[in-house]
């Protein structure tokens, strides 16, 4: 999208819970100094929440937005369920955003490449512009199965949402209380002022068991059949959604026991986190000359001084650390060969090899 409108993004530093590197969001306080810095900006684009389910209080955001009046736009892929439960965070649309998009099959029963786009009445973007730029990428024949699978989540979350979720949370408090006195393994939850959680959004910390993230996830899915969302060095996240059974629970628990006493206590085995490079990368083109200049491989070992033909991104947490048009430095080329040999998949890497101009 940055490309095909010729758009210059400006990015603002996340804050971090530093124990256990998990980005939380972009606070109002980070937001403001950057847009004072950048006249010529139009516009806040905030994601929310993350993958850790971790959701920062727009209502700071959106009074920075009023007060410049530029549009506020949310990514809240993971979002869509948030509206049928008061345990669960508000949603972008009720704390002021403008437009938001809603990933339906991410947490709601839809089927893949459902989604929403929700429009403020009355807000900073005219609805006619909207079906305009929507027309322009949308396709004139759409999916009636995909359509129908939404409907029938709407139908369904309609009427009985708050119950389903009512019943999750029962069951996830009741997992809770057995996980803290039965197992090694810790829930993260943020309690950092001015975010929210995501209590369907289930993050086990495996740091006391020497064991990082990315083991965990692979012990978890080839020996018991459970298969996680993501994983970090420390964490595994899992989403639960109101179709779980009780009987998920148990047999989550059962195997994160199993893993505590073969592993819990393992001397000198805490997985160490090579720290992230904290400073903007130097920009010396614009995204989209850089993409569609010619470019060829090198090892990222010989990357530094480079300038970036790619997105590089960790996976997790999905917030890329160099854009296309900027200069890789030889701090971040360490970064990445430390994520890669360590288990993290780093997206624009291709067997060590990276796309430079």
């Amino acid at each position: 999208g940055l490309a095909q409108l010729n758009c210059e993004p400006v990015f603002v530093f996340p804050q971090t819970d530093e124990r256990c590197n998990i980005p939380l969001g972009v606070t109002a306080d980070a937001l403001e100094p950057v847009i004072k810095a950048n006249p010529d900006a139009r516009a806040i684009l905030i994601t929310r929440p993350g993958y850790y389910g971790t959701a920062v209080k727009l209502d700071g955001i959106s009074r920075v937005a009023e007060k410049y009046d530029f549009p506020l736009l949310v990514d809240e892929a993971h979002g869509a369920h948030f509206r049928f439960h008061e345990k669960l965070p508000r949603t972008a649309m009720e704390s002021g955003a403008d437009l938001c998009v809603q990933s339906l099959h991410k947490t709601l029963p839809a089927l893949t490449q459902t989604a929403l786009l929700h429009g403020k009445a009355g807000g900073r973007i005219p609805r006619d512009r909207i079906e305009k730029t929507v027309s322009m990428v949308q396709t004139t024949s759409p999916s009636y199965i995909l359509m129908a699978s939404m409907d029938i989540a709407r139908d369904m979350m309609e009427k009985q949402g708050r119950e389903l979720y009512e019943r999750l949370s029962q069951i996830i408090d009741d997992f809770d209380r057995k996980l803290c006195g039965e197992t090694a393994v810790r829930r993260y939850k943020c309690v950092r002022e001015g975010f929210e959680n995501d209590f369907s959004r289930i993050v086990l910390n495996f740091e006391d068991t020497g064991l990082t993230g990315f083991k965990a996830e692979e012990i978890l899915r080839e020996r018991f059949g459970i298969v996680a969302e993501m994983a970090d060095f420390f964490n595994v996240v899992l989403i639960a959604t109101p179709f779980h059974t009780p009987e998920d629970f148990d047999k989550l628990l059962s195997a994160l026991k199993t893993l505590s006493l073969e592993y819990r206590g393992t001397p000198g085995h805490k997985p160490s986190l090579p720290a992230w490079p904290e400073y903007m990368p130097e920009r010396v083109m614009p995204i989209r000359e850089a993409l569609f200049a010619d470019k060829r491989l090198v090892p990222v070992s010989e990357a530094a001084g480079r300038t970036s033909g790619a997105y590089l991104i960790p996976y997790p947490p999905g917030i890329p650390i160099v854009c296309p048009g900027e200069k890789i430095s030889a701090d971040t080329a360490r970064y990445i060969s430390l994520l890669e040999k360590q288990g993290c998949q780093v997206h624009g890497i291709s067997n060590g090899y990276v796309e430079v101009i």
